[in-house]
């Protein structure tokens, strides 16, 4: 069974800078390439083809820029089979827009 767990904020400020990181472990009872990439939307944030021994992790990390909307995070996992790039597994987050309270200012009135 494949192993993919991404890790990412649960809500970020419109702007501000989002670090997101993807574990892969390698369940497969040998050693095999993996591409690893994650999509921020629809924008690929990080692209990775790295061989894994068998059962050892990797984890890639990237950052992207929060957008003024909620926003899914999707890692996505392919694995070399023997002549092409088969699926592996996935995971997914959504990263909320935070929006912080407005400034509360009291007037006094003499």
């Amino acid at each position: 069974m494949a192993k993919v767990s991404l890790t990412a904020p649960a809500s970020a400020e419109e702007g501000s800078s989002v670090r997101v990181s993807v574990e892969v472990t390698n369940t497969l009872g040998y050693h095999s390439s993996f591409l690893t990439e994650i999509f921020a939307g629809v924008t690929r944030i990080l692209s990775k083809s790295e061989i894994i021994l068998d059962g050892d992790s990797k984890t890639y990390s990237a950052s992207f820029t929060m957008p003024a909307d909620d926003i899914t995070v999707l890692a996505w996992v392919e694995r070399w089979a023997f002549d092409h790039w088969a699926y592996y597994g996935s995971d997914s987050e959504t990263v909320d827009l935070y929006t912080p309270p407005p400034t509360t200012y009291h007037l006094s009135v003499s």
